[in-house]
């Protein structure tokens, strides 16, 4: 009842105004000349993203981008590019199904389609005590190469893009903005080193709402 009674009072127009401020503040201190995100369609990388527009308003001179890394071989998922136009970002896409697949070939990895395929059976009929016993054994590398090769296989993108954005914030001098939540970020809900690690970036906005 606490929770749910502080949740409750929870200001949002404070939370927004405090988020741009924090960003605004953040920028001018590790002296940054604009602001980039990994671009996804989810409702963290909209939020955080409007965040970042917020804080522009301060200055019209940062640049905002927000950066969208796709490999066409997913399927389903939808990046909601028009809205991040709406926002007023600037929006870059880019492809790296090409440079997945050479280095899948190069690291010697099992085909993508037939690791989706394992992972969708062991989702779908390995019971949940079994499953959590599976994932920290993999987190743990207590298992067989021949295991390993497939989660690595299932985090390469995740690793392909926090690359590709660390280094075109570098190259540009933006401030790299990682759109995972407080919740995500209390249970480690993430690929470590990938694109929504904390850790990988120089501001998390969201980290702070559940």
């Amino acid at each position: 009842m606490v929770l749910e009674k502080k949740l409750m009072e929870f200001s949002v127009d404070l939370f927004v105004e405090r988020s741009a401020q924090n960003l605004a503040a953040e920028m001018g201190r590790q002296g940054f000349k604009g602001l980039v995100l990994g671009a996804s369609g989810g409702i963290d990388c909209l939020v955080t993203m409007a965040l970042c527009v917020r804080a522009r308003k301060r200055s019209d001179k940062w640049p905002v981008v927000a950066f969208q890394i796709n490999d066409s071989r997913v399927k389903g998922e939808f990046y909601n590019p028009e809205i991040y136009k709406y926002l007023g970002a600037d929006l870059i896409q880019t492809d790296i199904t090409t440079d997945a697949i050479d280095m899948e070939k190069r690291l010697g990895m099992p085909p993508r389609w037939l690791t989706v395929w394992l992972m969708n059976l062991v989702l779908r009929w390995v019971p949940m005590k079994a499953k959590r016993q599976v994932i920290l054994a993999i987190k743990a590398g207590k298992v067989p190469d021949c295991v390993l090769v497939y989660y690595h296989l299932l985090t390469l993108l995740h690793l392909l893009r926090i690359a590709k954005l660390r280094e075109y914030a570098t190259r540009h001098g933006l401030m790299l903005v990682i759109c995972v939540n407080m919740t995500e970020a209390s249970l480690g809900y993430f690929v470590e080193q990938g694109v929504d690690d904390p850790h990988m970036g120089d501001c998390a906005s969201l980290s702070g709402l559940y």
